[in-house]
């Protein structure tokens, strides 16, 4: 009879482990994995070896072995061994029939499987049940480490569930069945299908503009969100180059980083009014997206927006915070300089470990909300098969853009595909910046790339209204959009009509006057200045009256003789003030006089 060889685990491993097994789990569920253990070794004689030699049994075997009645901490120490050692996981793993292990590789990497798939698909027969209400014990199937969870009920009435790994196993699971697969992909050179981009040095030159856009209170906050109106307008107005610029895809794609700037910065602004912005634009991006990321419930509708039917106590109740937390942690962890594939990124930080439960997004309860997945064109009712596909992977790689837009993150990118289910699907590389480690914590400073600040971007004309935007790659040049018409050739022309547009107030004609001479130009030939100093003039030039101060009269236009009387007589032309229809005027202090020269006129009011 072969024996079975088993390793003594490592020391710190073993103890770290003992102590979370005593701490989160009871007696009977430690017998039960230990029992599961024991089963499949039978009556085999069991070696240990330490550094690839034999070593004495532990006290713990000998006495697990020895008794069948034990204390919590004798199962606790062999389960903690078994775990915590892949090797001796790949030799339990070795001893179960084939469709066992098949069937747990599949819920690795599906996740979870409805239980009446088991016997078609794997060959494992469902036990008898005879609780038509539920299941009554953990046998149901003859699979070691699942779990049951509700998934409705039949035409007669009788429950169904899905099957999932247990919570707190899969990591031990995962790597002794599949190994390698939780390892980060690094890759030297990307295929040559993938478009990088590096938005780094953009993201600090495009601060100000972003800055300045939201002083202007361009964003409209209705209290939870931006209005995705005033989003996409602000968005062309700002013009930082994006991801994708084919006008033909799907709009969501076409906006992403804009939408990302904004957002970040506005809702930051809007709830962290009290905490002063740094002045350094490295320190002012680290701090917009480190005051962001807390915000969980604004940050989940900024990246899905796309995704609607979900109430506000769904982003309460979720994993959107550890979603975050779990992401930031393993870029922590990305190699300098190097591109990772997102999808292994994605395993290593959720799906082999215990975090994996945090991409099906919702925590474990059934759902009958409804969700309509605009980009996708789908609709359904949550379930835990596509919160996964659906929210979790998509909002995980929507960090990962949201990052990438302010330059913390190089992305490599494919095109677009019809069968995406969201925006962020395209993304398949990542590497961290410099930028990046710096509002990481990883390097606790930062040289920022030389910004051309003396460069001239603009050129106006001084005996026309007309401006040239210069350089080709004009990061600016999308601000003119609100104050000019293009005329071509990287030209725009101004006059009071289209630099008015959307002016509520005289308040807002001088904030764009002072955008203008900050961003655009700030020498201005006498034209310029002459023209910007009549728009000022030109703010309010009707002065309200009040109605009170008057008495208001009409007067038929068939009263020939009274309106004839109206126009001639001096003293009444004194008193009386004409407006257009055969309507009058009459100030509170002549209204006296009025009425007594009409009185000596034969007439009485």
């Amino acid at each position: 009879m072969p024996n079975i060889d088993l390793y003594i685990p490592d020391t710190k491993k073993f103890q770290s482990l003992r102590e979370q097994l005593e701490y989160h789990n009871n007696k009977d569920t430690l017998q039960e994995v230990a029992e599961i253990f024991l089963k499949a070794f039978g009556q085999k004689p069991i070696v240990f070896w330490k550094d690839e030699k034999l070593a004495p049994t532990p006290t713990y075997v000998n006495s697990l072995l020895s008794s069948k009645n034990q204390i919590k901490l004798v199962y606790t120490q062999f389960c903690a061994m078994m775990l915590c050692e892949k090797r001796n996981m790949g030799t339990f793993f070795s001893l179960l029939p084939e469709k066992q292990t098949k069937a747990l590789k599949d819920l690795l990497l599906r996740h979870y499987i409805p239980m009446t798939d088991m016997e078609v698909k794997y060959g494992i027969p469902l036990k008898q049940n005879n609780n038509r209400y539920g299941w009554r014990n953990r046998d149901l199937l003859d699979l070691p480490f699942i779990d049951y969870i509700y998934s409705g009920y039949d035409s007669d009435w009788n429950y169904t569930y899905n099957i999932c790994i247990q919570e707190g196993l899969r990591e031990f699971i995962y790597e002794a069945l599949l190994p390698g697969m939780s390892q980060l992909e690094v890759c030297e050179e990307l295929p040559k299908a993938i478009h990088t981009h590096d938005n780094e040095l953009s993201s600090l030159q495009i601060l100000p503009v972003v800055e300045a856009l939201l002083e202007r209170d361009i964003l409209e906050f209705n209290g939870a969100r931006f209005t995705a109106a005033s989003v996409k307008k602000a968005a062309k107005q700002l013009g930082a180059k994006e991801f994708f610029t084919n006008n033909l895809l799907p709009k969501e794609l076409t906006q992403i980083r804009n939408s990302f700037l904004l957002q970040t910065a506005g809702f930051v602004n809007k709830l962290t009014k009290k905490v002063k912005k740094p002045d350094a634009p490295e320190d002012a991006i680290k701090h917009y997206v480190r005051k962001m990321l807390p915000l969980t419930t604004q940050t989940y509708p900024m990246v899905m927006n796309y995704i609607t039917g979900l109430r506000p106590n769904h982003y309460y109740n979720c994993y959107g915070a550890s979603l975050i937390q779990q992401t930031i942690s393993i870029l922590m962890e990305l190699p300098s300089d190097k591109w990772v594939s997102v999808d292994s990124f994605i395993r290593h930080a959720f799906e082999s470990n215990h975090h994996y439960s945090h991409l099906a997004f919702f925590y474990r309860s059934n759902s009958s909300t409804t969700i309509n997945n605009k980009f996708a064109r789908t609709e359904h009712v949550i379930d835990y098969f596509n919160q996964i596909n659906e929210m979790g992977k998509p909002y995980v790689k929507g960090l990962l853009f949201l990052f990438a837009s302010w330059g913390i993150l190089e992305a490599g990118c494919r095109d677009y595909s019809k069968d995406d289910v969201s925006p962020y699907d395209s993304i398949l590389y990542i590497r961290r910046t410099r930028l990046g480690e710096y509002v990481f914590d990883i390097s606790p400073t930062y040289q920022a790339p030389i910004l051309d600040i003396e460069e001239v971007l603009f050129e106006l004309d001084p005996e026309r209204l007309i401006i040239r935007s210069l350089p080709k790659d004009n990061p600016y040049e999308s601000l003119l959009t609100d104050t000019c018409t293009s005329i071509g050739n990287r030209r725009y022309k101004m006059n009071a009509e289209t630099f008015l547009a959307h002016c509520k107030s005289r308040r807002d004609v001088e904030q764009k006057i002072d955008f203008f001479k900050r961003y655009i130009s700030g020498e201005l030939s006498p034209l310029w200045q002459e023209f910007f100093d009549s728009l000022l003039k030109r703010c309010k030039p009707l002065t309200p009256m009040e109605l009170s101060k008057y008495h208001l009269y009409s007067i038929s236009p068939d009263n020939k003789v009274l309106v004839r009387l109206l126009a001639s007589d001096p003293i009444l032309q004194k008193l009386i003030i004409r407006a257009e229809n055969y309507i009058i005027l009459v100030t509170n202090a002549n209204h006296t006089k009025f009425e007594n020269r009409l009185k000596s006129l034969g007439y009485l009011i």
